[in-house]
C-alpha cells in the first residue's frame, strides 16, 4: 500500500512531536510506501531535512508558504467565475459549513488560471467579500472603493479615464450609531 502523509510545519525540518510520530510510523510499516507532502514556512528550507528519509520513504512533495509571494496576477478579470464556483467561495468566506475538496478543487482547478491568485485578483472575489461583509459587519464603518464608475458601471479604467467625474467609491456599510 501507498500512504500519503500531509505535514504542515513539522516533517522533515523540525525535531520531535509531530515529525517523531512520521518517523517512527514509517519505521514501523516497512511493508508500506510512504510519499511526504510537506507544507512549511520558508522555501529556504527546501531539501534541509532534520531526518534521515527510511527507505520506504519513496518521495517528498515540498511545498512552501513564502512563495505565494512571488505569485503575480496580471490585472483583475472579469466575470470569471461560474455561479456554482461564486457560491463556493461565498460560504468559503462565511464559514458557516465545511466546504468540500471537490468544491475547492473546481474553483482552483490546475491549469485553469495562469495562477490561484487569479481567482482572488477577479470581480467575483471582490463581490463576495462586499456581500459578506454587508450581511456580517453592516456595524462596522469601512470604506471601499470599488472603482466603478457610476455613469457606465465599469470596474476598471478601461471604460472610463480614472478623472471620469461620475467615478464613485462605494461605502459598504453604515456608521454604527451609539444607543
Amino acid at each position: 500500500m501507498r500512504i500519503c502523509l500531509l505535514a504542515e510545519g513539522s516533517y522533515p525540518y523540525v525535531v520531535g512531536g509531530v515529525s517523531s510520530w512520521i518517523q517512527m510510523l514509517m519505521q514501523g510499516l516497512p511493508e508500506h510506501e510512504f510519499i511526504i507532502y510537506s507544507v512549511g514556512a520558508e522555501a529556504k528550507e527546501r531539501g534541509n531535512f532534520k531526518y534521515k528519509l527510511p527507505e520506504n520513504c519513496v518521495g517528498v512533495e515540498e511545498m512552501f508558504l513564502d512563495e505565494i509571494l512571488s505569485l503575480r496576477s496580471s490585472e483583475m478579470l472579469e466575470d470569471i467565475l461560474a455561479h456554482d464556483d461564486r457560491r463556493t467561495l461565498y460560504e468559503l468566506v462565511r464559514g458557516e459549513r465545511d466546504i468540500t475538496l471537490k468544491e475547492l478543487l473546481q474553483v482552483f482547478a490546475y491549469g485553469r488560471w495562469k495562477s490561484p491568485l487569479a481567482v482572488f485578483m477577479s470581480s467575483d472575489f471582490f463581490d463576495v467579500i462586499v456581500r459578506v461583509y454587508r450581511e456580517r459587519y453592516e456595524n462596522c464603518r469601512l470604506r471601499i472603493s470599488s472603482g466603478r464608475c457610476a455613469r457606465c458601471s465599469c470596474r476598471s479604467s478601461t471604460s472610463c479615464s480614472r478623472s471620469c467625474p461620475r467615478r464613485t467609491s462605494t461605502t459598504v456599510s453604515r456608521r454604527a450609531t451609539a444607543a
